[in-house]
């Protein structure tokens, strides 16, 4: 996703709960990958992600990530406005490793190529940091265990669960919990939206005669 639309997407994943005696080898590891993209022109065939929308936009991104490292958080890749790109409004896909989730990386939209890792004790505390938000539009669940992954992904406060995937079906109803969105679209509960309900009672002529 951030490869796709440099984390401009409703449904990004801006938050990454993962153990906290792993978080330092996962930070590593979402490094390594985010290094790997090329960015550049979207006409280059060779870039895999494109810059941000505007300049209102990197600035944004840069301010959350000083932000984030003012209340705690480390840079442990990106932050920047990448080299050798002057014109265009470019920014490094980033990875921020939080403390917590009252960084403010973790509790607003960047709507950016922004990623915050934050550690967990276990699966209450993951599911307590992932629904402590003003928002619920999409998360995601990744396990082996496709039955415990399904069981936290019912506990999440979020209109949307991917599990072990970061996509849904364009068919499937979308929509937000909290303060993201309003109502649904797609599918048959967006079809809803459009329709009027009737009440009719009928009563016994027998009855009223």
């Amino acid at each position: 996703m951030v490869a796709a639309t440099a984390g401009q997407a409703c449904v990004a994943a801006t938050r990454m709960l993962v153990p906290q005696d792993r978080k330092a080898e996962v930070v590593e590891a979402v490094t390594r990958a985010y290094a790997g993209l090329v960015v550049g022109s979207p006409d280059d065939p060779a870039t895999t992600m494109g810059p941000v929308i505007s300049a209102a936009q990197r600035e944004r991104c840069e301010r959350f990530v000083a932000m984030a490292v003012d209340a705690g958080g480390t840079v442990a890749f990106g932050g920047n406005r990448p080299a050798g790109l002057p014109r265009g409004y470019y920014f490094e896909p980033t990875v921020l490793d939080l403390p917590d989730n009252d960084n403010p990386a973790a509790r607003h939209e960047i709507f950016g190529p922004v990623i915050g890792v934050i550690g967990y004790r276990d699966i209450d505390d993951a599911v307590r940091i992932a629904n402590d938000s003003d928002y619920g539009l999409s998360g995601q669940v990744h396990g082996d265990d496709i039955a415990a992954a399904v069981a936290v992904a019912r506990r999440l406060r979020t209109g949307a669960v991917n599990v072990n995937t970061g996509m849904f079906s364009a068919y499937a109803p979308s929509g937000g919990y909290k303060q993201s969105g309003l109502g649904r679209e797609r599918g048959p509960d967006g079809i809803r939206a459009f329709q009027e309900v009737k009440h009719v009672s009928i009563g016994d002529p027998r009855r009223t005669a």
